[in-house]
């Protein structure tokens, strides 16, 4: 399933963009302004999307991060799939019209992939628990070429990761993690729907998340040693 995924458009005018929802952002050589979502924003329409507009010359270029699960399920323990991909289409277009973007479909299956995260949530059973699981992980003989962060709450849970400059592989416990505020959580921008799941998780069903978060230069060599002969996918593809 596809978590995280940050798409780049490329815009010759503004007639498509509502400049009065981007605020400016001091940055030396271009301009920049920024337009994330509001408490109201988010009471009305509930996930989503966070937008970067950066000005090159005559050329505008518009960045959209989003959970691809949060924007159509509200929550990331419903894993995406293939068939989803054409809701979430017309879900981001939708929301983002809402934001003073507006996409055509086409424009959205064709955009440029920056960043994405495929991700797997692993429900244990047999008394296994994440804690243990991640232990075990931690022994690994990883190669030098990595970093290695593990991290442990008072309250439960912990986080593993194995990261470089272009990708992390990470590991955490996704039940308790929805139970922590915004600042200890590994992720970082719960839902109002997932902190309910909390309640109705915690205690009964044990989640080990695994998310690959893979930046431009690390998805073309995967693509290459993997045989995919496409190193500029766009977001349909």
């Amino acid at each position: 399933m596809i978590d995280t995924v940050i798409l780049q458009f490329i815009f010759n005018c503004l007639d498509k963009i509502d400049l009065k929802r981007f605020k400016p952002v001091a940055q030396s050589g271009f301009k920049r302004w920024v337009n994330n979502p509001t408490k109201i924003d988010k009471s009305k329409w509930g996930y989503l999307p966070k937008y970067t507009l950066t000005q090159r010359d005559n050329v505008f270029f518009l960045t959209s991060e989003f959970s691809a699960e949060k924007l159509l399920f509200k929550d990331n323990i419903n894993e995406n799939a293939e068939h989803d991909f054409e809701n979430t289409v017309s879900r981001f277009r939708e929301v983002s019209g809402a934001m003073g973007v507006l996409f055509a479909s086409e424009q959205i299956r064709k955009a440029r992939v920056l960043t994405f995260h495929p991700a797997k949530n692993i429900i244990l059973s047999k008394c296994y628990n994440p804690t243990f699981i991640i232990g075990e992980l931690a022994k690994v003989d990883i190669s030098r070429k990595f970093d290695i962060d593990r991290k442990e709450f008072r309250n439960g849970g912990e986080v593993l990761q194995f990261y470089t400059n272009q990708h992390a592989l990470c590991f955490y416990d996704k039940v308790r993690d929805l139970g922590k505020p915004a600042k200890r959580a590994f992720d970082k921008d719960q839902t109002a729907k997932q902190m309910n799941l909390f309640d109705n998780l915690s205690g009964i069903t044990e989640i080990l998340r695994m998310e690959a978060r893979l930046k431009r230069k690390k998805m073309r060599d995967i693509f290459e040693k993997i045989g995919y002969n496409n190193y500029e996918p766009t977001f349909e593809e």
